[in-house]
């Protein structure tokens, strides 16, 4: 009882909005997230964690691993038996480990959903991707992209494969990119989509410059000769490309602290955050000589997802505010975004799902687990409280018959 009342008493915030006169914006849970609580809640946790806490997980999963294959073997009697032993205690802790990262990235799950009550607020992601990369998760393509964000509350969402554009290339082929007097909804479920998914997919691609990588918004095939190169952005002939027809080009993270603010090309916008592991370190970790950067170039801040297929938790959006943008037909709606971001970055918000914070120290580091389980205490809601309650009270009372069996 004393979780639920303090969870009332004294909540966790959630998330971190990033601009003056930000929209009101909150994380809404489906019931199914809160049934499955509290492991929705871990996996949501786990995801919002850096490379570096996920790094000092794997190293307290392996000191658990030995101490539990140490004390089974201790407990028997012959050489042979405790080897065995040993061995079992230790493929039974490592797969419960493996499994709990297992079925955070593969299996789907319910999803918290950002939503708003101002109808001129979108909610977009300017970096995410499909099976057509390198690193895409098998099976993930553009429709399964859509449905991931839309579970998330996002009304956009840019696909920019490395290097490609065969995903929104073949949803241009479909007609799901055309210009249209439709509205937004009803051109975004064009080819049998459910009418229950929202979000429009607009055209990016991601390519690579020195010391950085770099998200072209707006880009078509007349823009193929950009990449020609296998990897690299010709940045010479991006910069001869006109102001009408030039792609916004956002800087992502992580990148070269170092790199030359005057080093081609032009940048339109910067990440403030990334929800890739190393992205969110970076964030983290940089987060003021970012805001800084973002100021000396006067360009706005956004929030991505980058997100490949793997896992079931949305870490930031974007909030913009774009009177009447659900009458915009899909195309329509990218040329609007990417104006708003050129000329008006205070109709830009970023909007944060808070995480477990950055160790600071190698004790703080070795303790992430611990540190793990109170954020997610601290973050759970009240009605996650409760369920999670019951569910402890429900495991209690089966142990308890067992032994009674027994």
């Amino acid at each position: 009882m004393f979780y639920i009342a303090w969870g009332m008493v004294a909540p966790g915030t959630p998330l971190h909005v990033t601009g003056e006169g930000a929209p009101a914006v909150r994380l809404q849970l489906p019931i199914e997230y809160l049934l499955l609580a509290p492991v929705t809640r871990l996996l949501d946790e786990l995801t919002l964690l850096d490379d570096r806490q996920h790094l000092a997980i794997v190293w307290t999963l392996a000191v658990i691993v030995l101490a539990v294959a140490v004390r089974t073997a201790w407990r028997t009697s012959c050489w042979v038996a405790r080897l065995r032993a040993a061995a079992r205690a230790a493929a039974v802790a490592f797969g419960v480990g493996v499994g709990v990262y297992v079925v955070g990235a593969l299996v789907p799950r319910p999803m918290a959903q950002l939503v708003t009550s101002d109808a001129d607020v979108a909610f977009v992601d300017f970096h995410s991707h499909t099976d057509r990369s390198h690193d895409g998760r098998w099976r993930f393509d553009a429709e399964a992209n859509r449905a991931w964000h839309a579970a998330a509350g996002f009304h956009a969402a840019y696909v920019t494969d490395h290097q490609t554009m065969q995903a929104w290339q073949l949803l241009a082929a479909s007609g799901q990119l055309a210009s249209s007097r439709a509205s937004l909804r009803e051109a975004s479920v064009v080819g049998g989509i459910p009418s229950t998914v929202s979000t429009v997919l607009l055209p990016g691609i991601e390519s690579v410059v020195p010391g950085a990588h770099l998200n072209l918004l707006g880009v078509s095939s007349t823009h193929l000769p950009l990449f020609a190169h296998r990897r690299n952005l010709d940045t010479v002939q991006l910069a001869s490309i006109g102001a009408v027809d030039r792609p916004l080009a956002l800087l992502t993270l992580p990148f070269d602290l170092g790199r030359s603010l005057h080093r081609p090309p032009r940048i339109d916008a910067i990440e403030l955050t990334n929800g890739a592991p190393k992205g969110l370190r970076f964030s983290r970790e940089h987060r003021s000589r970012i805001v800084h950067l973002a100021d000396s170039l006067n360009v706005p801040l956004v929030a991505s997802s980058n997100h490949h297929g793997w896992g079931s938790t949305a870490v930031a959006w974007t909030a913009m505010r774009l009177p009447g943008w659900r009458r915009l037909s899909p195309l329509a709606l990218d040329a609007t975004i990417r104006e708003a971001l050129g000329t008006d970055a205070d109709r830009v918000f970023v909007v944060e799902r808070a995480g477990l914070a950055a160790a600071g120290s190698p004790i703080g580091l070795a303790l992430t687990v611990p540190r793990l389980a109170w954020q997610a205490a601290t973050m759970a809601s009240v009605p996650e409280r409760v369920i999670s309650v019951a569910w402890l009270v429900a495991g209690l009372a089966l142990w308890r018959r067992r032994v009674r069996r027994a």
